[in-house]
């Protein structure tokens, strides 16, 4: 296994321009307030300080019908969503046509005649209220097989409105370094640009956190250099393993080590140590509910792991 999540797979674009008045746009959900142009929603981000979260979609869309109907209205997703101005802009809509080009919603490309392109949606795009984008979100965590029962749906609203809680805290993060940057800030930035998959962006947000607190003063440097250290595992696993038993040295008090313990068995793993990785892996097993292992987020990814071993009958 070579850990190959890790990969960039989704570029974001920045945007920063004067956006054209659209026309209303009726409210996609109740229980939330949408404003009926992204006139009103700059006006009201203005006032309020919140930031603004566009909804793209298309009502013929079968997972953006699915989206409205079943997810938005989740209440975990409804409280999440409390803290955006919001604006739903149906793509197609001609009188927002002139929206939806401007914030790429909806907009193919087609450059091979041959080959039959549709848009991505739904799209979620989080702006200031000067239409600066901060980030950019397709799509949403979908229920098993499209299952309507209520269990399936509050799963899937509850792992959305946990990936909106984040992108809340990144916009959080942003503002803090676009006003007063600290290494701190930074550090937590790229942390969760990695946990919302995007690698690349959230490197050189780790490099300034390194830079800004080089005697971990603030405990930004040890965050940051373990975030570095998981983003080069696929790359060099090897050199990654080495990395993190220094980093299990130098910061023995670290609430992060089942987090280093975890990476060292994936790093094993795409060495093809598989006896090694093994011996990591099962540490997590374990009965004892007064052990950091029992509740840890990392216990289920490495017994994950370890099924797959046993699975494929590697390090017995």
């Amino acid at each position: 296994m070579r850990s190959r999540q890790l990969l960039l797979y989704v570029i974001v674009a920045s945007l920063a321009v004067a956006v054209p008045m659209t026309g209303p746009a009726s409210a996609v959900t109740p229980d939330v307030h949408w404003h009926p142009t992204f006139g009103a929603a700059q006006a009201r981000a203005a006032e309020s300080g919140k930031p603004i979260l566009v909804f793209g979609y298309s009502p013929d869309d079968r997972h953006c019908r699915t989206l409205i109907t079943s997810i938005l209205t989740q209440p975990d997703v409804v409280r999440e969503l409390g803290k955006f101005e919001l604006f739903a802009a149906n793509a197609d809509d001609p009188a927002l046509k002139q929206f939806c080009a401007t914030f790429g919603i909806g907009v193919v490309d087609q450059t091979d005649t041959w080959i039959t392109q549709f848009p991505v949606l739904p799209i979620f795009l989080f702006l200031e209220g000067n239409a600066h984008e901060y980030f950019r979100h397709y799509g949403y965590t979908p229920t098993r097989r499209g299952s309507q029962r209520s269990r399936d749906l509050a799963i899937a609203g509850a792992a959305f409105a946990l990936r909106l809680e984040k992108i809340g805290r990144l916009i959080g993060g942003l503002r803090q370094i676009a006003t007063e940057p600290t290494a701190t800030a930074y550090a937590e930035v790229g942390h969760i640009l990695i946990e919302l998959e995007h690698f690349d962006d959230a490197r050189p947000h780790l490099q300034k956190a390194v830079q800004l607190d080089p005697t971990n003063e603030t405990g930004a440097f040890a965050d940051a250099y373990l975030d570095l250290i998981i983003l080069d595992i696929a790359e060099d696993p090897a050199r990654a393993l080495q990395q993190l038993d220094d980093f299990a040295t130098r910061y023995a008090e670290s609430d992060r080590l089942l987090e280093v313990r975890y990476y060292r068995g994936v790093c094993l793993l795409a060495l093809e140590k598989y006896k090694e990785a093994r011996t990591v892996l099962c540490t997590f097993e374990t009965n004892d509910r007064t052990a950091p292992e029992f509740d840890s987020p990392w216990t289920p990814l490495a017994l994950g792991l370890l099924q797959q071993l046993d699975n494929l009958k590697l390090g017995l």
